[in-house]
Parts: C-alpha cells; structure tokens; sequence
C-alpha cells in the first residue's frame, strides 16, 4: 500500500477531518460537562443532564433520518443539490417547530417549572439549528468535509467557551442553554454564507418522495437515540436529580470511552463497504479478524471497571464516589457496544437498513422496559444493568442476523465461546465483590477467562489472530 499517496488523496482528507472533528466536540464537550459536575454538585448536574440530554436527542432530528439518504444520492446526482436543499431545508424548519412545541408541552406536564425556560431554549436551538444540519449534508456530499468540520468544530469551541464563562461568573444554569442557542444559530448563518443562494423553487412532489422514503432512516435514528439517551430521561422522571447527576457523571465518562471507540470503527467502514461480498473467502476471513476486538476487549473492560473509582475521583471529585459502581457497569458493556457499531457497519454495506432497524426497535423497547422495572428497585446501578442487559440483547440479534442473513456459521461459534468466557469472568468478578476486592476480583475473573479461552476446542486465539494477519 502507497502510504505517502494514501495520505494526499481527498478522501483521505475528508475522513482525518471528520476523526478530527469527532475528537475536538467530544473533548470540549467533556471539559465542560466536568466543569459543571464540579461546580454545581450532583443535584446541579443531574438538571443540566436532564436539559442537555434532550438536545442531544432531538438536535439532529428534524433531518428525520435523511442524512445517509441524501448524501448518497447527492453524490450520484449532483445537479440536485439546490433541490435537496430546498426540499430538506423546508422539512427540517417543520419537524423542528413540532419537536419545540412538543418539548415545551413534555417540560410542562413531566418536570418542575424551573425546567420549562431551559427546555424552550432547547427547542428555540433544535429550529436555529434545522437548516444547518440540513447544510451538514449537503456539503458533505459535494466532498467538503473539511468545511463542515471545521464550523462543527468552531461551534463546540465557542460553545464550550461561552459555556465555561457562565459557570466561572456562577449564573444559573439555564443560561448555559441560551448559548446553545446562540451557537446553533452561528453555524446556521455561517452554512448560510458558504451555500448562499444555492435554493430552488418548491416541489412539492420530491418532498412527498423524500418523506415516503423518512420511515426506514428515522427509525434507525429514533431507535439508535433511544438505545444512548433513555436512561437519563427514565432516571429524571422516577428518580431524583441527584440520581441523574450520579448517573450522567458515569455516563459521559464511559461515553469518552465510546467516542474512541466510535472513531475507530468509522475508520473501517469504507474497508468493510468496499471489501464487501458475502459469498467471498476473504471478507469472511476479515470479518473474522474482527473477533480480536471481543478477545481483548473483554481484559481491558474488566480493568477499566476495576480502576472505576480512581477515575471518578480524579475527573470529578470525591464527591461523585457512588458514580464508581455505575461506570463499572457500563463499561463492562463496552465490547458489546464496539461490535454492536462493527455489525451495523457490515449490514450497511450490504445495503440492509432493515436489518439495523429492528435490531435497534427490539433494543429500545427492552430497554424501555428494563428501565421502568430496574429504577425504582435498583436506582442508578438499576438504570446501569438495564442499559447493559439491553445492548447485549441487541449484540444478540446482530449475531443472529449474520448467522441467518449472511450465512456466517463459523464466526457465529466462535464468537459465542468467547461470549461464554466472557460471561463467566464477570460472574466471578461480580461474585467476588469489585466493589471491595477490586484487585482480588480482577486476578480471579482475568484467570477465569484465560483458562476458559484455553479449554475451548480448538485454538481459537491463535486461529482468529492468523485469520487477522491473512486479511
């Protein structure tokens, strides 16, 4: 492989920005989620989790699913773009008005009415912010990466900024979503400059056809949103706000985790979409060196578990002890999580949406009912098992779509052997008692799981690591 000629390829390019951009939001996104768990406590942070995870739900809503779609299709038909543009433009600002209106209503009868302000900021940001995720795509398609990501970026960067100096001058939180709002509006108008006058008359007929073609992409975004976002909605509405504080303080720890996570699989969907065929020996064998993931992963989640309550104390404070038992949890999950993004990006490849679909309908109806039953017995711990049980649920399916749908006997085997060893180490991590034997507990599941590994039949390290190095 030409590496110097690699590197100076536009798509290339395109895909450093937009690793770029992912880490830049993610990190000033967690520098001010601490600065306002250290600053406001528990309680504090628990309303503004509350309030932001609301935002982070419904921010990219009003494409309604559409983003893959137009991308793809732009990229074909490139002379549409003033089309698109109007068409999505026009459906983004309406679906945007509905879910502002709608999130007043949900504050109103749901919350207390000091929430009512932050929520209608919430929904003033998702309308200033419509045209501009429509605008994300367009230029996206016309290869502009690197436009798109350096306003994605800026807007984090001020908003964080911004951000940062209401919580150093100690006003109310709600402010804090007035610079949401601000900020949305700049990226609007900054989109708004670079595709100036790019609008064409309105078709009523191509708004039709993009709307009867919204239900399959929406509901992978509804489903997907609900899979990340509906423990902090279920925990603000059958606990406390302290509990939603000690709950979110885990959480977007772990989701730190998950953003590196995030970038590396993305980094291998054009290798997965171009490798792609389903009868050929090789791209199983690649498809199998993906098994690596779920071999190691499984040692570094037990000790990132273990190590939980050093990390908390360190990032936020002491105060945020009982947030260590939650991380532990969820990041027991980060494998699944890991090879949960690796099979969406296989059935994407091989153009079956569906398949993500149900897979994440199935997931975020469990987990909505796991939520409701594990909260008011277990609190926090109780909304970290559910998020848990429900992405193993939904692994599950995946390994049963590539073993039904593709056909892929062998890798369904394996990767259920190491399940099992997986799922027996943390049982003895779990027996144990993590919480007060953290070391004792990670020797004995981590010996757990070698000897495990090495009483399977065959020897399947050595035969997934040959496969790795073949593809």
């Amino acid at each position: 492989m030409n590496i110097p000629h690699l590197l100076k390829s536009k798509a290339a390019f395109n895909f450093l920005s937009l690793t770029a951009m992912r880490a830049c939001t993610a990190l000033f996104a967690f520098i001010l989620f601490v600065a306002v768990a250290r600053t406001y406590g528990q309680s504090g942070l628990g309303s503004f989790s509350t309030v932001l995870n609301l935002f982070l739900i419904f921010q990219t809503l009003p494409l309604i699913g559409m983003g893959m779609f137009v991308i793809r299709d732009l990229a074909q038909n490139p002379s549409q773009e003033r089309q698109y543009r109007t068409s999505m433009t026009l459906i983004s600002l309406t679906v945007a008005c509905c879910i502002a209106l709608g999130l007043i209503l949900f504050a109103y009868f749901s919350y207390a009415p000091s929430f009512l302000f932050p929520v209608a900021l919430v929904g003033f940001s998702i309308v200033l912010g419509a045209p501009a995720v429509v605008d994300e795509a367009i230029l996206v398609a016309c290869q502009r990466m690197g436009t798109t990501s350096i306003i994605i970026a800026s807007e984090s960067a001020l908003r964080t900024l911004g951000c940062l100096l209401v919580v150093h001058n100690g006003y109310h939180q709600e402010w804090l979503f007035l610079v949401f709002a601000v900020s949305r509006l700049g990226s609007t108008v900054a989109y708004q400059i670079i595709l100036s006058g790019r609008f064409d008359s309105i078709s009523w007929s191509h708004i039709i056809n993009l709307l009867k073609a919204s239900p399959a992409y929406l509901g992978i975004v509804v489903f997907g949103a609900c899979m990340l976002r509906l423990d902090n909605t279920f925990l603000s509405l059958l606990g406390s706000m302290e509990a939603v504080g000690i709950y979110s303080a885990a959480y977007k720890l772990f989701e730190m985790f998950l953003s590196v996570v995030v970038i590396g699989v993305m980094a291998l969907f054009p290798m997965v979409a171009q490798k792609f065929t389903v009868d050929n020996v090789s791209y199983k064998r690649f498809v199998h060196s993906f098994l690596l993931i779920l071999i190691v992963g499984i040692p570094i989640a037990l000790i990132l578990a273990t190590i939980a309550p050093f990390l908390m104390s360190t990032v936020y404070s002491s105060k945020y002890a009982d947030s260590a038992p939650v991380f532990a949890i969820l990041t027991i999950t980060l494998v699944a999580y890991t090879l949960d993004r690796v099979f969406s990006l296989i059935v994407h490849s091989a153009k079956k949406p569906f398949l993500d679909t149900m897979a994440f309908a199935v997931g975020a109806g469990l987990f909505a009912l796991l939520l409701w039953m594990m909260i008011p017995a277990w609190g926090v711990q109780g909304a970290a098992w559910a998020s848990a049980l429900a992405q193993l649920c939904v692994l599950a399916i995946r390994h049963y779509q590539i073993k039904k749908v593709f056909g892929w006997d062998g890798f369904f085997k394996k990767s259920s052997k190491i399940a099992i060893a997986g799922v027996f180490a943390l049982l003895v991590f779990i027996w144990i008692g993590f919480s007060e034997k953290p070391l004792v507990s990670l020797l004995c599941a981590l010996g757990t799981y070698c000897v495990l590994l090495a009483l399977l039949r065959e020897s399947l390290f050595l035969s997934v690591f040959t496969k790795a190095q073949r593809s």
